[in-house]
């Protein structure tokens, strides 16, 4: 495990700060999402499903593959995201269901202590040798981190993000 901490994957990051600056500043790549064609979105998914199930085989068969194998998840997902943001031509859109909206909100929490979450639980289920059945691992100890994340990301959002996020409208300025 080495993506134990944030600048472990600040290079995700990365690429979706600058997926940002091409929508806001070339309007032809905002276009094109907004524009996405049904099939393009399914292409886009099922890239996704596809590295999501068999990334081991794809992407660490060779070094020169390792190499690229977070930034070609990152663009994946940055794609994903700016479908879900922008493509009138979605499927469905996540954000309408609350459920789902209501964790944007503490999204770079969820982003950056999902690691806290993980350790927690794996550590827990070892300690009490439930993770020994294959059902364990997928459902309770994917669910356990999951809701472990989300407490974390919830505690460090009122705690720590929204003290900073207030300061924000006394301290910006217009830049346009």
């Amino acid at each position: 495990m080495h993506e134990l901490h944030t600048l472990s994957c600040i290079g995700d990051m990365t690429i979706g700060a600058f997926g940002a600056w091409l929508v806001n500043q070339k309007q032809s790549i905002m276009s094109g999402i907004e524009n996405l064609k049904k099939y393009q979105i399914v292409i886009i998914y099922s890239v996704f499903g596809i590295v999501y199930f068999f990334r081991d085989v794809l992407l660490f068969s060779t070094y020169f593959l390792r190499i690229f194998e977070r930034p070609f998840i990152a663009v994946i997902i940055l794609l994903i995201i700016l479908e879900q943001s922008f493509s009138k031509n979605s499927f469905i859109k996540m954000g309408s269901f609350k459920p789902i909206s209501q964790l944007g909100i503490i999204s770079y929490g969820l982003y950056c202590l999902h690691f806290l979450g993980i350790l927690t639980t794996t550590t827990l289920t070892n300690v009490f040798s439930f993770n020994t059945e294959v059902w364990q691992v997928i459902l309770f100890e994917t669910g356990l981190a999951l809701t472990i994340t989300i407490v974390i990301s919830k505690v460090s959002y009122k705690y720590f993000e929204y003290p900073f996020l207030r300061l924000k409208s006394k301290l910006s300025y217009i830049t346009k």
